[in-house]
């Protein structure tokens, strides 16, 4: 949903749609029929099977970020979002926090859509209000550490620029779980 080169929807913003074809071949396109159902809360959660594990990840905080933002406008203001690659419902976003190359999220989310043998992509951006927002650095953690064990650790982050000194590399503080779901 692309206008004249600006977003026309939010990151946190997304639809979804169920059709059910009734009757899929017609010598007359006219008799086609197709009926749309009322979604349910039920049917707006990403597509998961009852019995798959549920995946939580806690975004701890980050350490050793570069200053994106220009000298007068303060530090930077780094956020991160976490999201299973190729699946946009699993998108989570922390809050921003303001003027910070040390950031505390403690922020803790299911993972939605995600499966086991998923992995999971997290990037750490500087919220820039009014331009686009900046790399602070990324990381991929693979599926064989998010499931079935528990993962929770301080991972490198690609990308991170030239870092608060020579010999500083930016990391990324993490800890991912899973939770089994109730037998029947």
């Amino acid at each position: 949903l692309d206008t004249n080169g600006g977003s026309a929807v939010s990151a946190e913003s997304y639809v979804t749609v169920k059709v059910d074809v009734i009757k899929s071949y017609s010598a007359d396109p006219k008799s086609a029929k197709c009926s749309v159902k009322k979604m349910t809360e039920a049917s707006k959660t990403p597509l998961a099977s009852k019995d798959a594990p549920k995946l939580i990840i806690t975004i701890v905080c980050a350490k050793n970020l570069r200053n994106a933002d220009w000298a007068a406008r303060g530090l930077s203001d780094p956020y991160c979002i976490c999201e299973v690659p190729g699946k946009p419902l699993s998108r989570i976003l922390t809050p921003v926090v303001q003027d910070k190359l040390d950031p505390i999220w403690n922020c803790t989310q299911q993972v939605l859509d995600w499966e086991p043998g998923d992995s999971l992509s997290l990037a750490v951006m500087d919220k820039d209000f009014g331009n686009r927002d900046d790399l602070l650095g990324r990381v991929t953690l693979p599926a064989e550490k998010c499931y079935p064990f528990t993962f929770e650790g301080e991972l490198p982050l690609k990308d991170s620029g030239t870092g608060r000194g020579k010999g500083t590399t930016a990391t990324l503080t993490i800890k991912v779980t899973t939770e089994e779901p109730a037998a029947a």
